[in-house]
């Protein structure tokens, strides 16, 4: 039997599992021998397009550091602490730093859309708007 130990949003297909069901443990049991924690993975919070777009703009920003953390700036995409709290980051995590990229990306473009620029992405092979 296998026991996956769920610590957040499973990637199921990860390990050829089509449906699985947690019990108010987080436990979710399939069939073989083996136990694996499987960490927090928020699968579709933003489109594969879009990250790969994003994920050059964590480039200009941090040099493609995820992790990054400042006294005011977090994150790979540099975002400010303050904005990473007001537009709810920390339903992810209480600093960008700490965030996956994809919450990260998730977050600033919710700072983008309300700073009235819909899905606009920063250039791409520079550095766009500041946050």
């Amino acid at each position: 039997m296998r026991r996956l130990i769920a610590l957040g949003t499973l990637v199921a297909s990860t390990f050829g599992i089509n449906s699985v069901a947690a019990n108010t443990n987080n436990t979710v049991t399939t069939t073989t021998e083996t136990t694996i924690v499987v960490p927090v993975v928020n699968v579709g919070l933003v489109p594969r397009e879009v990250m790969l777009k994003w994920e050059q703009v964590a480039v200009c920003e941090t040099g493609y550091n995820w992790e990054s953390r400042g006294y005011q700036y977090s994150g790979g995409l540099g975002i400010t602490n303050h904005n990473w709290i007001e537009y709810g980051g920390r339903q992810f995590a209480d600093n960008a730093a700490d965030a996956s990229p994809e919450e990260q990306v998730y977050i600033a473009r919710k700072i983008e859309q309300g700073a009235g620029l819909g899905d606009y992405v920063p250039d791409q092979w520079g550095c766009g708007h500041g946050w």
